[in-house]
């Protein structure tokens, strides 16, 4: 399989969704203490301390990733305006496989020029 951006954002929106859920849950249990000893009650104030910072950071941390598909997303669209691509036939994968192609060509011709100054030089009969 190649690079599919569809299953990225279907993944991201799952995680996001996750975290909602796990949001909602934690909530739930912090007001729903019955059960819990007087004993037991650091730890799980710890637990849910630990639990609701982390949920806070990996919410932002997908939202963050949310954002930068739909960045990428807007630079694929400008990418294809650019070379001409049908914006539906544009696969990211063989477009920068072909892009690096391209310049690893292009800067072998480059070294091969410095190392070899007359492959551009004009034939000696030919009068400028």
């Amino acid at each position: 399989g190649g690079f599919s951006i569809e299953f990225l954002s279907a993944e991201i929106s799952e995680v996001s969704t996750a975290c909602r859920g796990a949001q909602h849950t934690l909530s739930l249990l912090e007001k729903d203490t019955d059960g819990v000893t007087e004993a037991d009650q650091p730890h799980v104030s710890a637990f849910l301390s630990d639990m609701r910072a982390f949920l806070a950071t990996a919410s932002a941390q997908v939202d963050e990733l949310g954002a930068l598909l739909i960045d990428m997303q807007q630079e694929h669209t400008h990418l294809s305006t650019y070379f001409a691509i049908e914006l539906s036939k544009f696969e990211p994968g063989a477009f920068y496989s072909s892009l690096d192609q391209f310049l690893t060509a292009l800067l072998s011709a480059g070294g091969d020029l410095e190392a070899d100054p007359e492959l551009v030089a004009p034939p000696p009969d030919h009068s400028l």
